[in-house]
């Protein structure tokens, strides 16, 4: 192998793993970061910040579209519904609001789809949630709004968990 195809291949490696370091550096809140919609990742899911939530989601039965009774949006962005895995290792955003305008919103449905965009079948008794991300000046929900968690004073994300019978 050439000398110049052998420094060529070193470049690109020390390419990859700067980006791979900016990447992992670059989300605000590493521990509340969700993954980006219809996937999956590790990951800490927030908890139910109750005391300030904007966000009324009640149990429901079992169905590919949930209803979120009212959110109250800080600012535009969307409400993304997550699994809440039982050994919390993986979560997956499983749905997404169409973008939201700042203020109040009833009603709110949303179709869940699986990762592959096929529809996503419940199981019966496990947990979801509901939290709320703001929209980066495209008005579509894309990767980039996740690193645009609405939080309340104290930094917590505004969510909120619910249950489906």
């Amino acid at each position: 192998m050439s000398n110049t195809i052998k420094v060529f291949i070193g470049i690109a490696v020390l390419v990859i793993i700067v980006f791979v370091a900016f990447m992992q550096t670059s989300v605000p809140n590493p521990t509340a970061y969700i993954s980006p919609v219809l996937s999956s990742s590790p990951s800490v899911l927030p908890t139910d910040n109750l005391s300030s939530s904007p966000i009324h989601v009640d149990d429901q039965p079992a169905s590919r579209n949930i209803v979120i009774k009212s959110v109250n949006m800080p600012k535009p962005g969307y409400a993304l519904i997550y699994t809440v895995p039982k050994d919390s290792s993986v979560s997956a955003i499983i749905g997404s609001s169409g973008l939201l305008t700042q203020g109040l919103h009833t009603n709110i449905k949303i179709t869940l789809h699986a990762k592959d965009g096929k529809p996503y079948y419940v199981p019966l008794g496990d947990e979801f949630g509901v939290s709320l991300y703001g929209d980066d000046g495209d008005g579509k929900y894309d990767e980039a709004d996740m690193l645009l968690p609405m939080k309340d004073a104290n930094g917590a994300i505004f969510s909120k968990r619910f249950k489906l019978f």
